[in-house]
């Protein structure tokens, strides 16, 4: 027990240590969690409303975290060369202006009690800090993940309600269509599906945008963890908002069918936490990306492997190669190839045409003048 309690005791010293080291910060971290109060008392009616379309933002600062702790050994070897150049240098520390114009906002905000302008403000302390403390090559390297704070700037009510009714009716009309194509008779108007011998109201619980909002978010930032290209990014965020409308729909019909004669499943699948879904999705999204890259590497060492040494046995890739691929590649060039031949001989034509139109004047003599 004293063994322990001495590891204990080091490691909190050494905690210790390091903060006083960098204790500069802590006449930025105390104000400014001060400064965040007020703002995350308002943004918690969305972060803490299981049903708001804004729920994705608490998840915000856990991944910009994320991706600058990615970049931590990058921003270490450019903090140690900038450390080369004086204090007064323009590129080793900023000016105050982002920070105080970003006080100006936070006090404004205080003001009108509008809550974007809370969000700009503080991102702008916050840059605003970086930039004076680090200069402007250090926010420059942590420009792209300090962006994603933006989204933490709330919109107008009006547009989330907006929204909030425009994915309600597209539930509704989506579900009807869904039951429509299982056989069952149903029709829809505005946000009510009507059956043969009830009707089920479509109502804010089930609008799904949340869970579009927060799952499309998770993919974003997995790909940028993971540096895809913008076509692979763009490929998983469509594959994922097909996989959330899919188990919505899914969820939404079943809630239709059990109203009636299961009260208590479809109060359940009513009251059923988005954040348990976020999770599961979340894994399985994640999961994907990384099985299709194994996949897609065992394709082409596989590809290598036969063509420098061939094989006798043929895999499932190369079978559908040779029954799908293969047919269409040798009518395109066969089509290409009487193309080129009809184009050739059309060329022929046309030269020669033109030949005995224009008589050969090389070899007539010119005069200078």
């Amino acid at each position: 027990a004293s063994g322990i309690t001495g590891h204990l005791l080091q490691n909190l010293r050494l905690a210790g240590e390091a903060v006083w080291k960098h204790r500069i910060w802590l006449l930025f971290v105390v104000p400014f969690a001060l400064a965040c109060w007020k703002p995350l008392q308002n943004s918690y009616r969305n972060w803490g409303n299981p049903d708001s379309l804004l729920l994705f933002q608490s998840l915000v600062p856990f991944a910009v975290a994320l991706l600058i702790w990615q970049e931590r050994q990058r921003l270490q070897a450019l903090w140690i060369r900038l450390k080369a150049y004086p204090v007064t240098d323009k590129r080793r520390r900023g000016n105050l202006i982002a920070l105080s114009l970003g006080c100006l906002i936070v006090l404004i905000g205080h003001l009108v009690y509008v809550d974007s302008f809370f969000g700009i403000g503080l991102l702008l302390i916050l840059a605003g800090t970086i930039y004076y403390i680090y200069g402007g090559v250090i926010l420059r390297a942590i420009a792209g993940p300090l962006s994603l704070l933006l989204l933490m700037v709330n919109p107008p009510d009006s547009v989330i309600s907006k929204l909030s009714s425009m994915a309600i009716s597209g539930t509704a009309f989506a579900t009807s269509s869904l039951l429509s194509l299982l056989g069952k008779q149903t029709s829809v108007n505005q946000a009510i599906i009507s059956f043969p011998n009830h009707a089920v109201e479509v109502t804010h619980p089930l609008n799904g945008a949340n869970l579009l909002a927060a799952l499309l978010f998770v993919a974003f930032v997995s790909a940028w963890y993971q540096r895809r290209t913008p076509l692979y990014t763009f490929s998983l965020m469509v594959l994922t908002a097909l996989l959330v409308v899919l188990v919505h729909l899914i969820r939404v019909s079943l809630y239709a069918l059990t109203i009636m004669g299961s009260p208590a499943v479809a109060t359940l699948l009513l009251k059923f936490s988005p954040w348990l879904l976020i999770l599961l999705l979340g894994a399985v999204i994640i999961y994907s990306g990384q099985s299709l890259d194994l996949i897609y590497l065992r394709m082409r060492a596989s590809a290598k492997h036969r063509e420098k040494y061939g094989t006798k046995r043929k895999g499932l890739s190369r079978l559908l190669e040779e029954k799908l691929l293969d047919p269409m590649f040798k009518a395109a060039d066969k089509k290409a190839l009487d193309l080129t031949k009809k184009h050739r001989a059309l060329s022929k034509s046309v030269n020669a045409f033109f030949k005995k139109l224009i008589p050969a004047s090389k070899n007539k003599r010119r005069s200078r003048w």
